[in-house]
């Protein structure tokens, strides 16, 4: 599996010792010419400047920086807010450490504070603004190298504050008695998401993939059937509600895979239905698996195949966090990038 930290940390090594090697000839050019009676007429040195794909890692740690910062304003207490404060205290931390810290091109002898970043983006003392930012960007720089191991990590990163804010403002909501539904078909937030269709007509995925998405999706239909028949009322039909959702989607991804490699039954512990909180675990833990699934298969992938993978796995994710129970704990810092759930 692709280890994002290892790869930005070589790009921040390697841009690091370049500038070290550039610093050497320097200076040994002006030994040389100091020793002579004469001395060669040159320009000024270029300044060495980053590729672009330093210049977004670079840009994405700042941002991280910029939420961190903002974590640490204090700010009217609210139920969104802590939600937001407690998802991102986990992921920026651990997004920063990821892409290196910030890069600083000249650093000093001596201790500094930590380097703060530049003013004028957005508000850094409000921190919804800056995940915002940080989603943004990160989405963006996702797409537009969407193929690469940076717009994998990109996306991952820009997923994870993207589920951040909506989980916020869901809590919000709830909190001002507004009925948030459980079972509904959510895309991606932002413009990478909008009119996405959550199983496209094409893809360049191959069957394999796509018949294992399809497998996935039939599995939650039958736990959500064994949990139906567990339940009465409102939370049965909810139940097969969100059944009925996954048996379409399996459909469609099995006929767009041109295979069908599902079974009518499968195994389901009795340990994992047993109670009303085991029943809600186990439907969240399979949405949780399948929104990862979805990520994971976003590595090497085209923008447009990007588009309706992402959306898929958010659909999945925000089906999970929906459902009783959920806390921040389950969601992951880099999801679809990270150890497997």
């Amino acid at each position: 599996m692709f280890d994002p930290s290892i790869a930005t940390r070589t790009h921040a090594r390697a841009l690091q010792s370049g500038a070290a090697r550039v610093a050497i000839v320097a200076i040994a050019l002006a030994s040389l010419t100091s020793a002579c009676d004469w001395r060669v007429e040159t320009g000024p040195s270029p300044t060495p400047t980053a590729d672009a794909a330093t210049a977004a890692r670079d840009a994405a740690a700042l941002n991280e920086a910029a939420i961190i910062l903002a974590l640490e304003v204090p700010a009217a207490i609210g139920s969104g807010r802590e939600a937001l404060a407690a998802m991102e205290g986990a992921a920026a931390p651990a997004h920063l450490d990821i892409l290196g810290g910030v890069y600083e091109p000249f650093p000093s002898a001596t201790a500094s504070p930590e380097p703060t970043p530049a003013a004028g983006d957005a508000d850094r003392g409000d921190l919804r603004a800056a995940v915002l930012t940080a989603r943004d960007q990160a989405l963006d720089a996702a797409f537009a190298a969407s193929a690469t191991d940076g717009g994998f990590l990109a996306g991952s990163m820009g997923f994870t504050h993207a589920f951040a804010l909506w989980f916020a403002a869901v809590t919000d909501a709830r909190a001002a008695g507004v009925e948030v539904p459980v079972v509904a078909e959510r895309t991606l937030p932002g413009p990478h998401g909008d009119g996405v269709s959550l199983v496209p007509t094409s893809t360049e995925l191959d069957a394999a993939a796509l018949s294992k998405l399809a497998v996935l999706h039939d599995q939650a239909r039958f736990a959500y059937e064994v949990i139906a028949a567990r339940e009465t009322g409102a939370q049965r039909a909810l139940a097969l509600e969100a059944a009925a959702k996954h048996r379409a989607r399996s459909d469609a991804l099995t006929a767009l895979a041109a295979q069908d490699e599902r079974t009518p039954v499968y195994e389901l512990p009795g340990i994992l239905i047993d109670s009303p909180e085991s029943r809600a675990a186990t439907a969240r833990h399979t949405e949780q698996a399948l929104g990862w699934a979805y990520l994971e298969l976003t590595s090497g992938v085209s923008a447009e195949d990007r588009a309706w993978l992402m959306s898929a796995a958010f659909d999945a994710y925000a089906a999970g966090a929906a459902l009783p129970g959920f806390t921040v704990a389950e969601f992951p810092v880099l999801p679809g990038a990270d150890s497997s759930p």
